[in-house]
């Protein structure tokens, strides 16, 4: 019996929807069943039951995933809320009594390390002041959200992505002077490129590998790759 898998993701410029798309390509290309979402706002909570290995994907906005991908895991709300000043968090605690709210915490995994389930993050960034350090709260975010589902994150992917047109125009409008800001990424702008999508299916297709081939026991490590150039 084939393996499932779920790739769900947002994506607002279509930078985000490139890796999701070669996610499932990698999984059919190795004889997976694969699901592919797009997340939209509104959308009912999506359920992991079933699958051998969960992809979630995002664009980073503001510092935090997409508030789409807040309706996968939670019904709604914005990544945002959680921080200092915003609506308080509610769920279950580890140990604790359920609240209303959001699903019960789920660490399952950390319990039974041999039966854990599999999830895997991703997200697209501009990172035009600091790089790749702009998409690291973001696969934060994600991977706690997969834990709290009862999933272990074993792998994480960050990769460059476009402007959006309405930031691109609204920098052309801007006077141009001796100290004007140039993007982290000198090519930002044709991000995420062939080489960075091969960097996606070789990312995945050594996960399946590692983890999934059935004569070969799982390493107990988590697979990160980060794409990024110097700007020159």
């Amino acid at each position: 019996m084939a393996r499932k898998s779920l790739v769900v993701y947002a994506s607002h410029t279509g930078n985000t929807e490139k890796i999701a798309l070669r996610f499932r390509k990698v999984f059919e290309e190795k004889g997976w069943e694969c699901d592919c979402v797009k997340a939209v706002k509104n959308m009912t909570p999506v359920s992991f039951d079933g699958y051998d290995l969960v992809c979630v994907g995002s664009p980073v906005l503001a510092a935090v995933p997409a508030k789409e991908i807040g309706y996968v895991f939670m019904g709604g709300g914005d990544f945002s809320e959680d921080r200092p000043g915003g609506p308080p968090m509610t769920g279950s605690p580890p140990g604790g009594p359920p609240v209303q709210g959001r699903p019960p915490f789920s660490l399952s995994w950390r319990q039974d390390p041999a039966k854990y389930k599999k999830g895997i993050v991703f997200v697209t960034y501009t990172g035009s002041r600091r790089g790749p350090a702009e998409a690291m709260p973001s696969l934060s975010l994600l991977e706690l959200q997969m834990e709290d589902k009862g999933y272990r994150c074993i792998g994480k992917l960050a990769c460059p992505g476009k402007h959006a047109g309405h930031i691109i125009e609204s920098q052309k409008a801007k006077p141009a002077g001796p100290q004007e800001m140039r993007d982290w990424h000198w090519n930002q702008q044709s991000r995420p490129h062939e080489r960075d999508l091969q960097k996606a299916e070789t990312f995945l297709a050594e996960i399946l590998e590692d983890y999934f081939l059935p004569d070969e026991a799982p390493p107990d490590s988590q697979y990160i790759c980060i794409a990024w150039y110097y700007m020159h």
